[in-house]
């Protein structure tokens, strides 16, 4: 029986692509899906370049091209791409020459996606090298374009941009590294004139400018929903015109009446008065931003400034705001009062606290007024490296959180206990990264919360050590999991081709009784085994016997429907689909920007 091309296709998009070549082989009927889905996604350099253009009947078939051109890249090379690949909607150019020889005004109206990297570009007309960029694009909804020299010479003006808004009318996302003139009486006057454009998607890096800017923004990009906003130490932005947009912005019919999602990243104390003009005009024209990552001083040199300006932007957006990502430096001042603050985000549900730059530990937040001060609070991940302190001596009332991440930190059994405790609702449980401790009391280290049913069960990287010593502490590599039928795990190295990495498996019912009679019946054993090397994290899967001695960590839930646990040697990333920031396109923007969203 011949499967139809449509099931042979969804079974091609998950074999590794090592392995589709050897089934395109298998039969007629496998061919096609998988050779479809083996040209899909193309990835060339120079050099390699000439090897696709043997294959002038597969051309057809690729979608996706990445392609880097070195300085010995021919000029006909895009013309070639141009004619040839015909199916071509996204495109990823990296270009390391001057562009100026290539022929770049023809129109491509299949092409969708562009981003496009210059690391060496020539910087005569860096505007020039942008509207030739567009101008043969008539169909293009999204462009970025990143580069190192590109953008810095020479300033852009309002003419610039709706030159490129004209060329590429269907343009919804454009992420670029711009210069902003300082605008003149004339460039005000264009203002007037402006029409609007079918842009929702906006990030920009900006270098220089002044506030009015945000009047053109606001003019022209009345379908923005997502914006994200990145200045640098070397950021020169023009504050003294507050007072003169705001009145500007009076005279327009609305003020970005569909912008939901705000990204705002700055670093010096410069940035903070272009944030600060941005929050005070949210407030002047009731800009209801729901969702909101607010990168402050990542480098952490005015902690009390970074508060100030989260306090400043919450007593603006607060009520509107549902989704806010903020850096653990912004707890760095006064940790306590961070949980007070949060109280005037009343429409909060999901709330990350993340540690961009491994920042050194700057105190505990407390769990329990986090929780009191946020009462619709859904989905909380704390990367924050301290412990949580969870006074268990309180009342605590029941909380709805139903989602839970907590990564690379240290915690302890009961405090995983204490939050069962109270979040009884809890459905998505996400440990990552962080060091687990507790005591050890027959070699079982028990983490008890059967209180909770999980839907979905996460321990990616996680460490578990007996609460003792630190000089005493080792690794426990053997894991425990009811839910209800027990699952045992042992965690082992692995050694490939000079390599070490580690590796997880499931123990057979034999093994697992024998690490259980090994405790509960210690005589029972006259000849012991032998124990791990105290400098050993791991051991191999022959030598597991010698984890046995060292004891086992026991997870007690109520019920788990799925679990999922890898190797701490392993990397994982916590971009989870039932906690994701936002769809679609607007999750590039908040993931670029952090690492563990």
């Amino acid at each position: 029986m011949i499967l139809p091309f449509e099931i042979l296709l969804q079974i091609a998009q998950l074999v590794p692509l090592k392995d589709l070549s050897a089934c395109i082989s298998v039969c007629q009927a496998w061919k096609d899906p998988f050779k479809q889905v083996l040209w899909r996604t193309i990835s060339v350099n120079t050099q390699r370049f000439r090897y696709l253009q043997r294959y002038p009947e597969n051309h057809h078939l690729i979608q996706a091209l990445y392609i880097r051109l070195g300085p010995d890249a021919k000029p006909g090379t895009l013309t070639y791409i141009q004619n040839q690949l015909g199916s071509l909607k996204r495109m990823t150019l990296s270009i390391a020459t001057d562009i100026s020889s290539f022929d770049m005004g023809i129109r491509w109206t299949t092409l969708r996606w562009l981003t496009f990297r210059m690391p060496e570009m020539s910087a005569c007309h860096p505007t020039r090298t942008l509207v030739r960029l567009v101008k043969g694009l008539p169909c293009l909804e999204r462009l970025e374009c990143s580069s190192s020299v590109m953008l810095t010479i020479r300033s852009f003006s309002i003419s610039d941009l709706e030159k490129i808004h004209a060329y590429a009318p269907k343009l919804k996302h454009l992420a670029v590294t711009l210069s902003l003139d300082i605008l003149s009486t004339k460039a005000l006057e264009i203002l007037e004139n402006i029409e609007s454009s079918n842009l929702e998607i906006l990030d920009i890096s900006i270098l220089s400018g002044d506030l009015r800017w945000f009047v053109y923004f606001a003019r022209k990009y009345s379908h923005l929903h997502t914006l994200r906003l990145v200045t640098s130490h070397f950021s020169s932005i023009q504050t003294t015109f507050l007072s003169e947009t705001i009145t500007m912005m009076t005279s327009l019919p609305t003020v970005f009446p569909l912008l939901r999602n705000v990204c705002v990243i700055g670093n010096d104390e410069a940035a903070e008065g272009m944030r600060c003009s941005l929050w005070r005009l949210c407030r002047n024209f009731k800009i209801p931003v729901k969702r909101l990552m607010n990168v402050i001083g990542s480098d952490h040199d005015n902690p009390r400034l970074s508060e100030e300006t989260l306090e400043e932007c919450l007593a603006v957006c607060g009520p509107t705001i549902e989704r806010l990502v903020i850096p653990s430096t912004t707890l760095a001042n006064n940790p306590s009062h961070f949980p007070i603050i949060l109280s005037q985000c009343t429409s909060l549900v999901d709330l990350r606290l993340v540690d961009l730059h491994s920042n050194p530990c700057y105190g505990s937040i407390s769990l329990h007024s986090l929780l009191d001060n946020c009462p619709l609070l859904k989905r909380l991940v704390v990367q924050v490296p301290p412990l949580m302190e969870f006074d268990k001596n309180r009342n605590q009332n029941q909380h709805g959180l139903q989602d839970l991440v907590i990564a690379c930190i240290k915690t302890t059994t009961e405090l995983l206990h204490h939050i069962s405790l109270r979040c009884r609702n809890l459905r998505y449980l996400h440990l990552k990264d962080l060091i687990l401790t507790g005591p050890l009391i027959n070699g079982c280290m028990e983490c008890d919360m059967s209180q909770i049913n999980l839907s979905v069960l996460r321990i990616n990287g996680a460490s578990f050590y007996e609460d003792c010593d630190r000089l005493k502490q080792r690794r426990i590599n053997l894991c425990y999991i009811t839910c209800p039928e027990p699952i045992w795990y042992h965690r082992y190295l692995v050694v490939k081709n000079g390599y070490s990495s580690g590796a997880i498996r499931n123990l057979a019912d034999t093994e697992a009784d024998q690490v259980l009679s090994y405790h509960t019946s210690p005589y029972s054993h006259p000849d012991k085994l032998r124990d791990r090397n105290s400098s050993l994290d791991f051991v191999s899967q022959r030598d597991w016997h010698q984890d046995i001695p060292i004891g086992y960590v026991k997870f007690h839930f109520g019920s788990v429907s799925r679990i999922n646990m890898t190797s701490p040697m392993h990397g994982d990333s916590l971009e989870d689909p039932e906690i994701s920031i936002v769809g679609t396109m607007e999750a590039d923007i908040f993931t670029r920007s952090m690492s563990i969203c």
